[in-house]
Parts: structure tokens; C-alpha cells; sequence
């Protein structure tokens, strides 16, 4: 029984979510060494690992998560036991999203919708050696004008989880 479990059965219901950001330090300006690319992915998984211990109910994706390349973070992300957002991490030939948008979550008779956006406006170079071909990062507030209200219909609660600076988060929020 994990802790989050045994605070649950104690009658103190809470959500266990991540904002993102949260596997890998802050992207220097090159890549990294292949060494140190394993080092840092071994600590991803651990952290991963103690994310599904703890039973957690979602994460979102951050710009620092996706420096090893979206296929790395997907390949990783494919032993977590929650789900991960981003809704505006997109397959460039299908335009769906990489990630879930969302997912709503019930908890004590309240649903939550939660969905999470990343930062799109990222240093040219860096964006490149990230995305590849493959992906792209879609404007956070046209991905957030289509999800809230979808999930206002359903939803007694709207929690976005966002990668964005102050400025453009205090825009979401008007």
C-alpha cells in the first residue's frame, strides 16, 4: 500500500499531480554526452518509478522533459501508470496530440478535468533538436480555448497544468 493510499483510506483525499519539468535539470545549449544521456535517463526512471509508487493521478509535460528528443520521453513514459498531458505536443503529419490532452479525474464525488500545455516559444536550435521533423509544439492558447470548455460541460473543476511564462499564464486565466 503506498503512502497516498494509506493517506486516502484515512479519509484525506487528495490529487497527486506533476506540472512537468520534472525528470530531467535544465537543457544547456548543446547536447549532452551519450554518458551522460544514460545517467540522466536512469535518474528519469527512478523518478518515474516513485511517481507510480505513490500512485500519482497525472503529470504534465515541461520544456526540460523533452531534451532528450519526444521519442526518448515517449519510450519512458510508456512504463508510467498515469496519465501524462500535453495538448499542444503534436505528430506533425496527423496533428494529434502526442500526449493526452487530458483526463478527468473522480474524486470524492467531484470531477476534475486537468490538461496540460508546454511552452511553444522555445529557442530556434534547441526546438529543432527536440521536435525533429516529427513533432511540434502548437499554440498553448488555441490548445487551451479547445479543451477547457469541453471539459467545463463535464467538470466541476478545470486545473491546467502549464509550462507557459507569468505573462502568457495570466492570459489564460482572463
Amino acid at each position: 500500500m503506498t503512502f497516498f493510499q494509506q493517506q486516502r483510506g484515512r479519509g484525506h483525499p487528495f490529487l497527486a499531480i506533476d506540472g512537468g519539468a520534472a525528470f530531467f535539470g535544465t537543457p544547456g545549449i548543446k547536447a549532452k554526452s551519450s554518458s551522460r544521456e544514460r545517467q540522466d535517463m536512469n535518474i528519469a526512471r527512478n523518478i518515474l518509478n516513485a511517481y507510480n509508487y505513490l500512485g500519482y493521478h497525472s503529470i504534465g509535460v515541461g520544456p526540460s522533459d523533452l531534451q532528450f528528443g519526444v521519442d526518448k520521453l515517449k519510450s519512458l513514459l510508456s512504463k508510467a501508470q498515469f496519465p501524462v498531458l500535453c495538448a499542444n505536443l503534436v505528430e506533425k503529419s496527423s496533428g494529434k496530440p502526442v500526449f493526452s490532452p487530458s483526463v478527468v479525474i473522480t474524486l470524492e464525488g467531484m470531477k476534475f478535468g486537468i490538461y496540460g500545455v508546454c511552452l511553444d516559444s522555445l529557442n530556434p536550435n534547441y526546438k529543432k533538436r527536440i521536435l525533429g521533423d516529427n513533432y511540434d509544439l502548437i499554440d498553448p492558447f488555441e490548445a487551451t480555448r479547445k479543451i477547457v470548455p469541453q471539459l467545463r460541460k463535464s467538470c466541476d473543476m478545470v486545473i491546467g497544468i502549464s509550462h507557459l511564462n507569468i505573462v502568457d499564464n495570466e492570459k489564460i486565466l482572463r
